[in-house]
């Protein structure tokens, strides 16, 4: 090993040790379980009447792979963001492509229009995390691509214990507002934690590397 490479190594090792020990969190993202029409009628995303063909073919399941990131790891809440990458299917077989981007985080639900058809209680509300601003779009195959700007009503994108307004699950919900040619559209959505870095762990590999580091110097002094 160089002293380059030495230094490098130290670096990192510091960085691990002394650095923030909030990580970012990913989340497996499900539709709720409410179903709204057999089969296929699962209540992910819901597009009014954007979809022809009836009430049915605007329930969207969301499909494996779907994750919702939750950036929260800078100390400064104002900067933490959410990312919603899902697909969605129909029982038309309409696609749906969802990349959405949710900003401006507080924890003050008192400052929402809570939806809670969930049935979740006091506490519960009182734990949800919200994000005011939404930026991203949806496309639908054979439809169009809608460009998503806004948030219905005093309303954000709320995440916690019951959240996804349908179910006592943890999850998350919004009403999201865009071009498309209905009033708001629905996100209802159950999450799983996916990948969250412990911080013990981080600490742990931390003070790993500093010790290697520190066995492997005297070496290359002698």
């Amino acid at each position: 090993m160089t002293s380059r490479d030495f230094t490098r190594l130290l670096l990192l090792a510091v960085f691990i040790v002394s650095g923030p020990v909030q990580a970012d969190v990913v989340y497996n993202v499900f539709s709720t379980a409410q179903v709204n029409c057999s089969p296929d009628g699962d209540h992910g995303l819901w597009t009014n009447n954007t979809v022809s063909g009836g009430t049915c073919p605007n329930y969207f399941d969301i499909q494996s792979g779907s994750t919702l990131t939750v950036y929260n790891s800078d100390a400064n809440t104002s900067n933490w963001t959410a990312v919603l990458d899902a697909t969605a299917l129909n029982n038309a077989g309409v696609l749906a492509t969802i990349n959405l981007t949710f900003s401006n985080y507080s924890d003050d639900h008192t400052a929402f229009d809570v939806k809670n058809g969930g049935g979740a209680s006091a506490s519960q509300i009182a734990s949800w995390e919200f994000f005011r601003d939404i930026a991203g779009t949806i496309a639908l195959t054979g439809y169009s691509t809608y460009i998503i700007n806004d948030l219905a009503g005093n309303t954000g994108l709320q995440i916690g214990m019951g959240a996804n307004d349908k179910t006592s699950a943890f999850g998350a919900s919004a009403w999201i507002l865009g071009n498309f040619p209905s009033s708001h559209w629905d996100i209802n959505v159950e999450l799983e934690v996916a990948a969250v870095p412990e911080p013990g762990m981080l600490l742990l590999l931390g003070l790993g590397l500093l010790i290697i580091g520190l066995r492997i110097r005297p070496a290359m002094l002698a």
